[in-house]
């Protein structure tokens, strides 16, 4: 049965009903995305904190100068600083922050979503052979350095070997 013209504008009741059924169903995927997002950020993190780790040491390897992880007292960031200097390098002064040539800013690092990365206050260094030591000395211990990343109710680990360097992430 045809329309009459006073009835042709808007929706039909069923038209009404899919549009809130889809619009539904995408609202309860976003939630449960976002919720897993956030408990996954100190697994995230750890991850982001071994790729860092293996960049540190290749950039220490490619401008043959000490580079420095420090973590934070606070838990919430760490950084990179220059041990050694070399005049074609952003390491020019010692104790600097360079840039990170990867993406132009500084190279500190500052966690998110109330994660927080333990042992606080500490540092490992990579020599310009890209292997970890301490005071000049390459460090024996296996693991070199056990850093925890923690929040939200997760946690994740990240070991840095001897000699070689080669940071894993669990």
């Amino acid at each position: 049965m045809p329309r009459t013209s006073i009835y042709r504008e808007g929706f039909t009741l069923i038209e009404m009903i899919v549009v809130m059924s889809i619009i539904s169903i995408l609202a309860a995927t976003m939630v449960v995305q976002m919720s897993a997002t956030s408990a996954r950020a100190a697994i995230n993190q750890a991850d982001q904190l071994r790729r860092n780790l293996s960049h540190i040491q290749m950039l220490a390897l490619g401008w043959g100068v000490t580079l420095r992880l420090s973590t934070a007292a606070d838990g919430k960031s760490y950084s990179v600083t220059c041990r050694g200097t070399n005049a074609n390098t952003p390491c020019t002064t010692i104790g600097t922050v360079p840039a990170d040539p990867a993406t132009g800013q500084s190279f500190t690092v500052i966690l998110t979503d109330n994660v927080l990365i333990a042992p606080t206050s500490n540092t490992v260094d990579f020599d310009s052979l890209g292997r970890p030591t301490s005071g000049g000395a390459l460090i024996a211990t296996n693991p070199v350095r056990t850093y925890t990343l923690t929040g939200n109710g997760a946690s994740a680990t990240v070991t840095l070997q001897p000699v070689t360097g080669f940071a894993e992430a669990s």
